[in-house]
């Protein structure tokens, strides 16, 4: 089992991801005789951290965030659960580097890895694992910022129009609620709720609704735009990666406006073009087009009720018909 990680005289340190291979060294040594006790898992500690962050008086929002980040860093090692001593700075580095791979900014794969350090300080101090917190200090070189500019919208209907039929909704879906990437590959039939307003009843995207988004403000409803409500007939989600999609995205993109275009142009651009047609219809109320696009935004239970409940939900609405039709 081991060999698969053999390089040389050496084994490749991604051995230590492989929970498989080290139940067998364990029960290996075990045999041998040289046995010890198994320590605290990053599952136990989470639950640790979560019950010392509710006994300090920590909001909800932040102690569901543990859940998130564990669940994540799981997801990349493709893991259960791991013993909190099998993580070393090496799998920190590589975790840090598939994190922003996805699309991630560093800041947030930096908060990511501080909930992590979090995580392994409660057990350290409970003395249920030794040694150095390989979260501490991540190998975190930031990337240079790509510049993205906004579509037009004769280049939205352009690029829809030159894409294969199977990503079309997928490319008018970004167009028309201004999702992220992660957002509009995660859509489901779940993902399409009815809400009630003054007005009476309004069809929404729900995104995130279990917190798992990008930011803890990625949780928020988003009326659906009439132009999309034929499309989303019977919609079960999208078949496909998205990477898929991004690779038959830019060879439309190039093939149409130029390589120099598709460099600050790609599916991220379509936020900016949503973002910034909603700021020229709603530029007394700037903090609408937070919700929407899932940005930063203060008082959270106040806004909530503000723009969730009654007219506000129609101002929502509104917003969003404000969209041109392509």
């Amino acid at each position: 089992m081991a060999e698969k990680y053999e390089i040389g005289y050496h084994h490749d340190p991604a051995y230590k991801q492989d929970p498989e291979l080290m139940a067998m060294l364990d029960f290996i040594n075990k045999a041998k005789g040289k046995t010890h006790t198994i320590s605290v898992t990053l599952t136990q500690a989470k639950q640790l951290a979560k019950e010392k962050a509710l006994k300090d008086g920590k909001a909800q929002r932040y102690i569901q965030s543990f859940d998130n980040v564990v669940s994540k860093f799981l997801g990349f090692l493709n893991a259960q659960d791991i013993e909190l001593k099998r993580v070393d700075t090496l799998t920190v580095d590589n975790y840090v580097d598939y994190r922003i791979d996805q699309g991630v900014t560093p800041k947030t794969a930096k908060n990511d890895v501080t909930t992590l350090s979090t995580i392994f300080k409660t057990a350290h101090r409970k003395q249920l694992v030794k040694g150095n917190n390989p979260f501490r200090e991540p190998n975190l070189t930031a990337k240079p910022t790509k510049r993205r500019s906004a579509y037009d919208v004769s280049e939205v209907k352009q690029v829809l129009n030159a894409l294969p039929e199977r990503f079309r909704l997928f490319w008018k879906v970004g167009y028309y609620a201004g999702m992220r990437r992660s957002e509009l590959i995660s859509l489901n039939s779940g993902s399409i709720v009815e809400l009630e307003s003054k007005h009476g009843t309004v069809k929404c995207f729900s995104i995130a609704p279990d917190g798992d988004g990008k930011t803890e403000n990625a949780t928020r409803y988003i009326p659906i735009h009439p132009d999309l409500e034929a499309d989303l007939a019977g919609f079960e989600g999208f078949d496909f990666a998205a990477n898929t999609f991004g690779n038959h995205r830019l060879k439309v993109t190039r093939e149409l406006f130029g390589d120099e275009y598709a460099k600050t142009h790609d599916l991220h651009s379509l936020r900016h073009t949503f973002s910034t047609t909603l700021h020229n219809h709603l530029t007394e109320q700037p903090n609408m087009v937070d919700w929407l696009t899932g940005h930063s935004r203060t008082n959270y239970s106040e806004s909530y009720r503000t723009y969730f409940h009654g007219y506000g939900l129609d101002k929502l609405y509104e917003a969003v018909k404000a969209i041109p039709k392509l």
